[in-house]
């Protein structure tokens, strides 16, 4: 439930990257307000601080690889202090904040406090960590990958395998992240043909990504399923039921929708950001 907003991963291998909902940066900056108590707590009991750091890590790795596929050399050496600036730990958090204090505003956190900083909560958060930081490994990603298709070929009613599908779907995690990277194209798109990298109207670069959602949305299921059940390998069945249910509350729901938004509005401005920066580099090795 708490770090599965995977946007950036699900793009590998096309002139994409990864975001949810246009915000503006400034107008997030200003929004921003001091986490009150509660939900200051339910920050550090889900340790937000070292997600963003794992997501930044997945971003530099992507943006790096855009930046192989995209340039001849892989780009200059500003290009990539201009990468590490767009993904700036400090930065990345403030605009996470301003999201996660506003979202859950109102919301009683206390249960999620408690379930997070309980042994069974803390054990989860440090296996999703340790499953998020192997799959930015490429074989570990890939037999990740095998492992979950042979399961739905062999075991398609498989109790664990249920269990999981569960929690899947009280998250939701499939359409959202199929939402998210849809935008995320856009967003990256737009930056490009803002800076005068691609020869397209706004409207033509929505046609052409709507036109990938199918493929999308392949990728999109393989790697969620994947990525949960190397994650809730050491967990039994009956804890990843539990941890489904606990989603499918008020509370674990205003989660979940803070969690996508607020890493969605990052998102956002970290790929349109890029978008705009690879456009600038490609001009000026045009000269």
């Amino acid at each position: 439930m708490r770090d599965m907003v995977a946007f950036p991963r699900l793009m590998r291998g096309a002139l994409l990257v990864a975001g949810l909902w246009c915000v503006a940066t400034a107008g997030a900056l200003r929004a921003e307000k001091a986490l009150d108590d509660a939900t200051g707590a339910l920050w550090d009991a889900l340790r937000m601080e070292r997600m963003i750091g794992v997501m930044r890590r997945e971003g530099l790795s992507h943006s790096f690889e855009l930046a192989e596929e995209m340039l001849p050399d892989g780009g200059s050496a500003y290009l990539r202090d201009r990468v590490e600036d767009i993904h700036e730990p400090g930065r990345l958090a403030r605009m996470v904040r301003a999201r996660f204090a506003a979202g859950l505003s109102g919301v009683d956190t206390a249960p999620l406090v408690a379930f997070f900083t309980s042994a069974e909560g803390r054990e989860i958060i440090e296996l999703e960590f340790a499953a998020r930081v192997a799959m930015l490994d490429p074989e570990t990603e890939e037999a990740a990958r095998a492992r979950y298709r042979a399961l739905v070929g062999e075991a398609s009613q498989d109790v664990r395998l249920e269990a999981t599908r569960a929690y899947v779907r009280a998250n939701d995690l499939i359409e959202r992240n199929v939402t998210g990277a849809l935008n995320a194209n856009m967003s990256f798109m737009f930056g490009l043909i803002e800076g005068g990298a691609l020869s397209m109207s706004r409207e033509q670069a929505i046609r052409s990504v709507r036109a990938d959602a199918g493929d999308v949305r392949r990728r999109t299921r393989e790697w969620v399923y994947s990525y949960v059940l190397l994650a809730q390998d050491p967990l039994s069945v009956a804890q990843i039921r539990d941890y489904a249910a606990l989603a499918a509350t008020p509370e674990g729901r205003a989660l979940n929708g803070t969690l996508f938004a607020a890493f969605g509005a990052m998102y956002w401005e970290v790929s349109h950001a890029l978008g705009r920066a690879l456009a600038a580099e490609m001009a000026a090795q045009d000269l």
